[in-house]
């Protein structure tokens, strides 16, 4: 259940990670702070 969870989350920041990166900044999202 967490698994699945982490996993959504993971998608969803990771492309917010990527759009922060243009951005210049360095700001990793934690799923479990979302």
């Amino acid at each position: 259940q967490r698994d699945l969870s982490a996993d959504s989350g993971r998608a969803k920041n990771g492309g917010r990670f990527s759009v922060n990166l243009r951005q210049g900044i360095k700001k990793p999202v934690d799923p479990d702070n979302e």
